[in-house]
């Protein structure tokens, strides 16, 4: 398949604030599909901004977007974003990551930690954040993307 990049441009807060969203979907260097996204609320944050955005999503509404459709494109930013780099299986994952959302600050040894007392440090012999694993993305990801 060949990248995809889609753009989504809106206005909230009284039509005062111009969010920008850019999604990418690519393969990467061993074919894997990736998806990459990238937000900006202009003069105010840029990057993995997605909790700011939906902040004001919730509060400001989307403008002329369909504000279901952008709280949706915010879920999976937050779960699929550089799905091919994942630090743990899909067991340490699971443990791991409402723990980080409660604590984001936390760096990898306490990560460790944290696993390490639910028996998932080491699964099936691989110890987490020792490489980068690839989660492939579900079909239903690839088509609402595909969609925007």
């Amino acid at each position: 398949m060949v990248a995809m990049v889609k753009k989504i441009v809106f206005l909230t807060k009284n039509q005062t604030v111009q969010v920008k969203i850019v999604a990418e979907l690519r393969n990467d260097e061993h074919g894997r599909r990736e998806l990459s996204i990238v937000g900006e609320v202009v003069n105010h944050a840029y990057g993995q901004c997605y909790d700011f955005i939906r902040g004001l999503v919730e509060q400001h509404g989307s403008g002329h977007r369909d504000k279901g459709e952008i709280l949706k494109l915010l879920d999976i930013w937050d779960r699929w974003h550089l799905n091919t780099m994942r630090a743990g299986t899909p067991r340490q994952q699971e443990i791991i990551r409402p723990w980080l959302k409660r604590n984001p600050n936390k760096d990898y040894t306490e990560q460790c930690d944290y696993l390490f007392s639910h028996g998932l440090l080491i699964d099936d012999g691989y110890k987490y954040g020792t490489a980068w694993l690839y989660e492939p993305l579900p079909d239903d990801v690839i088509t609402f993307i595909s969609g925007l």
